[in-house]
């Protein structure tokens, strides 16, 4: 029951709603992969290693935002 209207699992929740085959669309993508996205810019230097001060700076980045989205959610409640 959504909403107290009764619902059949086994049909769409919008009797208009007619689901499309996605095989073709499928075919078309890309395979997906998996790759780690950084949350903040990463730094110039490619080596796989950062130093003891960058860490430190990026911690202090993070804490910062999170103090802010803190404040945000504390603001909204």
């Amino acid at each position: 029951m959504l909403l107290g209207v009764p619902l059949n699992p086994d049909e769409p929740a919008c009797p208009r709603f007619t689901a499309r085959d996605l095989t073709p669309l499928l075919a078309q993508q890309k395979p997906l992969t998996t790759s780690i996205i950084p949350f903040s810019q990463p730094s110039k230097s490619i080596t796989s290693e950062a130093s003891l001060a960058e860490l430190k700076h990026r911690l202090d980045e993070a804490e910062v935002k999170l103090r802010k989205i803190k404040a945000m959610l504390n603001r909204m409640k």
